[in-house]
């Protein structure tokens, strides 16, 4: 017996980094690319921040067919909260080029945790750093008053404690290179 068409072959694709076969159920049936899975109510696009393998791509189909970059699960996780929990830092890359992604900034899940949590307490630097740039609120408090510090510190991670508690470092000088004093 062949697997059902519809949203759950979207997700499962989704999930696999397919992008062609995300192309696919889209143009067969373009409703699903908000669809949610019955678990835990993720998008396909939410999916497709997890995928090991495609995600960019796949994430590119999903955005350009409309997903919803608002959608939040069954406990308030954003793709946002979902890719910076993830090892594979290509997906949050993607996201944060996007227009929109401030409005998700500071969504909290129902633990209220914001994305910069996550990727405080799984010690993802890089993510960390670019939640940063973003302006990620990283003094916030979640719902068991901890601040991604906290959480970065239990998980040992010194050098997301380091980023946390200096904050970003200066950027030289946007013209000359960081050598502006002096230069007469």
């Amino acid at each position: 017996m062949a697997k059902p068409e519809g949203p759950n072959n979207l997700l499962s694709l989704a999930l696999q980094g397919k992008a062609g076969g995300v192309e696919g159920c889209i143009t067969k049936d373009p409703k699903n690319i908000n669809s949610r899975s019955l678990k835990r109510g993720f998008s396909p696009l939410q999916c497709a921040a997890c995928a090991e393998t495609g995600a960019t791509a796949t994430m590119d189909v999903l955005i350009a067919a409309g997903a919803d970059i608002k959608h939040q699960d069954m406990f308030g996780m954003t793709v946002l909260h979902v890719a910076a929990d993830k090892e594979n830092s290509e997906a949050i890359m993607k996201l944060i080029t996007l227009p929109d992604i401030k409005s998700i900034l500071e969504v909290t899940d129902e633990d209220g945790c914001t994305a910069i949590h996550y990727a405080a307490s799984s010690g993802r630097l890089e993510i960390v750093t670019e939640l940063m740039k973003l302006g990620a609120q990283h003094e916030v408090d979640n719902a068991a008053g901890q601040k991604p510090e906290t959480l970065a510190t239990e998980g040992e991670h010194a050098e997301v404690v380091a980023l946390l508690q200096n904050g970003l470092p200066k950027a030289p000088g946007a013209e000359g290179g960081g050598e502006e004093e002096g230069e007469d």
